[in-house]
This record gives structure tokens, C-alpha cells and sequence, in this order.
């Protein structure tokens, strides 16, 4: 298999423990990228990271979320046309 070949083909994005975090409490989450070749590549740092509600959750490039407010809001990080939502 060539490299050029090796293509990502899902998006899991996680934290280091439960995806909760109280009001005014911050979070680093990561962004798992799985390629086709089997191989698997923290993307935290380069997905493009987006929240449904930014009055509740503000997320940084690099994936620190920092909750704002109480509620519930989904969390997209996204590579070109693979995307991933996880709900906080």
C-alpha cells in the first residue's frame, strides 16, 4: 500500500475520562482519527473543532472546551468530508 493510498476514514472523539464537565470546568477532548491501512492518529490539534451552542461551550483549535453555562450540546470535530459528533 502506497502512502498516498492511506486515507482517513472515521473520527472518534473522546476525553481522558466521561465527556461532562461542570459549569465553569474545562475539558481537553481528542479527536481519534482510524485511516485505512488500520493505523489510528491523535487529530486534536488539526480537525476542525465546532459546538452546537456556544453560550454553553466554547471549544479552542485544540480541543480544550471550557463549559460557559449548564446544558447539553453537541460537539463536531471534522477532516474534510469525516466528521464526528459526541453530545456533552
Amino acid at each position: 500500500v502506497k502512502a498516498e493510498d492511506v486515507r482517513l476514514t472515521s473520527i472518534v472523539i473522546n476525553s481522558a475520562g466521561s465527556l461532562e464537565v461542570a459549569k465553569n470546568g474545562v475539558i481537553q477532548l481528542h479527536a481519534v482519527g482510524s485511516y485505512s491501512d488500520g493505523s489510528s492518529l491523535d487529530l486534536s490539534n488539526t480537525v476542525n473543532w465546532a459546538v452546537s451552542d456556544s453560550s454553553i461551550l466554547s471549544i479552542a483549535a485544540n480541543g480544550v472546551a471550557s463549559a460557559l453555562a449548564v446544558g447539553n450540546v453537541s460537539v463536531t470535530a471534522s477532516s474534510g468530508s469525516i466528521s464526528s459528533n459526541a453530545l456533552m
